[in-house]
């Protein structure tokens, strides 16, 4: 029969036909109008641990550094259009280290205002990067191009925090 005479053409005659299914909610859903509600008893919330409010950047817990890695940073500017291959290249060249002993390389831009940071695990590389919405990363010169930094100084470096002055005072120690 041609379309002229039904009113509709091929493709609209052809189209599947869609099935609804009624959906059975979830113990502490509550469909509504306008979408799905969580609904929570008091015990409940009251039953949920709380979690720890992090006032400081915690590179150990999002990056799952141990204290015992090494971690280097290039003093040189680098350029952060450099992603695993240009600077794994430049840690095997410039820095003359290798990037596949589960060492951490850190590197700063020029303008201070971006890092990045490389380590190799089992599954392969991994690439960490901030960006500095304002301020800039203090970043201490060296002669030799990179310096080594302990678990402590890169948690100060990514907070911006400069130690300026260090004194340990002398302790009692008890016998």
């Amino acid at each position: 029969m041609p379309a002229s005479a039904t009113g509709a053409s091929d493709c609209q005659r052809r189209r599947p036909a869609i099935r609804l299914m009624p959906v059975t909610p979830l113990p502490g859903l509550v469909v509504t109008d306008g979408g799905v509600a969580i609904v929570r008893s008091r015990l409940e919330h009251r039953s949920q641990p709380r979690q720890r409010r992090r006032t400081t950047a915690e590179p150990e817990r999002m990056i799952g550094l141990d204290s015992q890695a090494r971690i280097w940073l290039c003093t040189e500017p680098t350029d952060m259009r450099k992603s695993f291959r240009g600077l794994s290249a430049l840690v095997r060249n410039q820095l003359k280290h290798d990037p596949l002993n589960g060492q951490y390389f850190v590197f700063v831009n020029r303008r201070k205002t971006q890092m990045k940071m490389l380590y190799f695990t089992a599954t392969g590389y991994c690439l960490w990067a901030k960006r500095l919405e304002q301020g800039q990363f203090r970043v201490p010169l060296s002669a030799s191009g990179q310096r080594a930094l302990t678990l402590t100084d890169l948690q100060l470096l990514i907070d911006g925090i400069e130690v300026q002055k260090y004194r340990q005072f002398k302790r009692f120690q008890g016998v």
